[in-house]
């Protein structure tokens, strides 16, 4: 087996872990799916002294800040409603074409890399990384 075959092999199993990864990212979860505390309950959660609670050792679990609980919520609706499935489809997509392009190539020669890799870049898009903003 020469390196483009051996590579067109490796595309095509490297499209399978992108698939794997793309279930595993669909289980994702934050915030109150992932067991953020009740916003009532009659139980007590230790609390450390300090300037919002005094002196006080306990507080009762009811009074989860509201802050806290809207946190959750944007959390939960960002990360596990936009970002998470948005992961599980690109990695999904990519590890089809990944798969669908070492398809195609399996049967060329070494003079065929250029091309895999205008098929591939063609059916991806343009990935590029995006200075962050302060």
């Amino acid at each position: 087996m020469g390196t483009f075959a051996a590579d067109i092999a490796e595309l095509k199993s490297l499209g399978g872990v992108l698939h794997g990864l793309a279930d595993e990212a669909g289980r994702l979860s934050v915030g109150p799916s992932a067991g953020a505390p009740p916003a009532t309950g009659g139980t007590f959660v230790p609390m450390a002294p300090g300037p919002l609670l005094g002196n006080l050792p306990f507080a009762p679990a009811n009074t989860v800040l509201t802050s806290f609980l809207e946190a959750s919520a944007i959390s939960h609706e960002l990360v596990e409603g936009v970002l998470v499935p948005s992961l599980q489809e690109r990695l999904g997509e990519t590890g089809d074409i990944m798969i669908n392009v070492a398809e195609k190539f399996r049967s060329r020669d070494e003079q065929s890399a250029a091309e895999l890799a205008t098929a591939y870049t063609d059916a991806t898009g343009a990935w590029v990384a995006q200075e962050p903003t302060a």
